[in-house]
């Protein structure tokens, strides 16, 4: 039996589990080890996706439970989301026990905590982070790479509403606040004000669409999308700026300048990407938006250059892009 052979069976072997197991096999009958699980990370992935992926599945803004990259990517191996060998130290950790300190304090976001539904999963996944190893993280994303498809309208909006840190109640980045007004489409922030023709409009630029105008969801960029995009996204950041300096300013202040202030810039700079693109930065790529961003806006003011920087990170294709 020669190796190719033994790698052909494998993969049709793989394929029929796949294919032919229920959600119940795939999870285990008791919420244990699931049946195809590929490897430890899979495993928690496939017993919390039940109770997650109606939130967090295929086409939302935190798309976690796509698939088991997706997982690895935005989730497991995301500092923003989970600290290695350190469960206490984790965001998803701490939201699934009800004691978020950010945006979200639990997980799901109404009734009891996850914890409190489901003790023993919740420990399982609080062994896994402890036995989490951070050098095992998948490779950082490529930007040449092909792509699924660009984030919806909505998606952008509650992305941008994530990174930045405004509170799910509060209204996202400044184009559209809190209204009781049904949203024009399923995956639409609720506290859009569609009522507000100008507010509107720029939910339409962005490639939103509109039930009634007969218009769907644009679903590549255009030069009008792309503009709505920049304009959004520097007025988000600069509102973030002015309502929670720490979200932006983490290892830096405005009163911080060149050529004194160089690397805490650029330690700044590595923060943000890593936040926003949920992707560690190399070198070159702290460089790039240093260099090309930040020196040629801060002779205006540091306000202007990192509200120039914030709304850069947004426009890259590793963040309008799934």
């Amino acid at each position: 039996m020669n190796r190719a052979w033994l790698m052909t069976l494998a993969l049709m072997t793989a394929s029929a589990c796949v294919g032919s197991m229920s959600n119940k096999a795939r999870s285990g009958a008791d919420g244990g080890t699931p049946s195809c699980a590929v490897n430890a990370n899979d495993e928690i992935r496939l017993r919390l996706e039940p109770s997650c992926v109606s939130c967090h599945g295929a086409g939302s803004s935190r798309p976690f439970f796509a698939t088991l990259s997706a997982f690895e990517t935005l989730l497991a191996y995301a500092p923003s989301m989970v600290k290695p060998g350190n469960p206490d130290g984790s965001p998803l950790i701490l939201m699934l026990e009800g004691r978020g300190t950010g945006a979200y304090r639990q997980m799901p976001l109404n009734g009891e905590p996850f914890a409190d539904l489901n003790p023993q999963l919740a420990a399982d996944v609080r062994a896994w982070v402890q036995s989490l190893n951070a050098s095992s993280r998948p490779v950082r994303a490529n930007r040449g790479a092909a792509v699924t498809r660009r984030l919806s309208a909505d998606e952008i909006i509650n992305a941008m509403s994530v990174a930045l840190g405004f509170e799910p109640t509060s209204g996202v980045p400044p184009l559209l606040p809190t209204s009781g007004t049904s949203p024009l489409s399923p995956d639409s922030p609720r506290t859009i004000n569609y009522l507000d023709g100008s507010r509107r409009d720029v939910y339409s630029v962005l490639g939103g669409p509109s039930y009634l105008e007969q218009r769907r969801a644009e679903t590549e960029w255009s030069p009008t999308s792309l503009i709505a995009l920049s304009q959004v996204a520097q007025g988000a950041c600069a509102q973030a700026l002015q309502s929670n300096k720490l979200i932006i300013l983490r290892f830096v202040t405005l009163e911080d300048r060149l050529p004194a202030a160089e690397a805490k810039v650029k330690e700044n700079i590595a923060y943000l990407y890593e936040r926003f693109l949920q992707s560690p930065p190399t070198a070159e790529d702290v460089s790039a938006f240093y260099e090309r961003v930040y020196v040629p806006a801060e002779p205006v003011s540091t306000r202007v250059a990192w509200v120039q920087v914030c709304a850069a990170l947004f426009r890259d294709p590793l963040f309008v892009s799934f």
